[in-house]
């Protein structure tokens, strides 16, 4: 067995699944995750609270009780990790490290494994894990048939979140009129979606042909990802 640490929003949940689900078909082992963070009062009370999103999806993957972690996540591998951090500083998430794929069987990982080569040979596995076990309804599904059936659909993401914090190095956002100076709803041709968190679209109040994709619950974040994914 072996149990991936899960941190971040959905877009790093799906990094992180792929890495494992390739490590364990590899070695041919089980693979578990965990996201007893997503459930702990840090998260709950965050200024950027994350939910566990992963279990919207077809997964081959379950989640780590706390006590397998434990036994997997000695407290001396803790304490490697800590002296590894401050020796090396914290690893680039971009980076590929072959290394990790010679590991073994009861191996606890943590990272955000953000680049192809750690799982480009069952890509096509990771396509058909990262599909909803049900269908959209409602809005999102409105949303889904336009972008599909749009001849030239753009999407536009706009992350909010923690880009406002001042200790992040990516500095502020940028208000409405940036994205309509930029124009492109008209570069666009058909359509475009943009797509943030609630408070965003409702200050900035887009006035072009961008349609705001505004619902903020975690099975909307869902929706959203895969509707987005299906435009040009």
């Amino acid at each position: 067995m072996i149990i991936i640490n899960l941190s971040g929003g959905l877009g790093n949940q799906i990094f992180q699944y792929a890495f494992g689900r390739a490590l364990s078909k590899k070695l041919n082992i089980e693979l578990k995750l965990d996201g007893n963070y997503y459930f702990s009062k840090k998260c709950i009370n965050s200024d950027v609270p994350r939910s566990y999103l992963l279990d919207k999806f077809n997964i081959h993957a379950s989640l780590a009780t706390i006590e397998e972690v434990k036994k997997v996540n000695s407290i001396l591998k803790k304490i490697v990790r800590k002296v590894n951090l401050k020796i090396y500083g914290p690893a680039n998430p971009f980076d590929f490290n072959e290394k990790k794929f010679n590991k073994k069987d009861n191996q606890f990982y943590v990272g955000f494994w953000q680049n192809e080569k750690y799982f480009s040979e069952i890509s096509e596995v990771i396509r058909q894990d990262i599909t909803l076990k049900n269908e959209m309804t409602g809005i999102s599904s409105n949303l889904m048939n336009q972008i599909t059936n749009s001849i030239d659909a753009t999407s536009i993401h706009v992350r909010r979140t923690d880009i406002l914090d001042p200790k992040n190095k990516y500095g502020g956002i940028s208000d409405g009129n940036y994205y309509i100076d930029a124009n492109y709803a008209d570069a666009a041709g058909d359509k475009s979606y943009l797509s943030s968190d609630k408070f965003l679209i409702d200050n900035t109040k887009p006035t072009t042909s961008i349609s705001g994709c505004t619902n903020s619950n975690s099975w909307n974040n869902v929706s959203r990802i895969i509707s987005l994914s299906c435009s040009d």
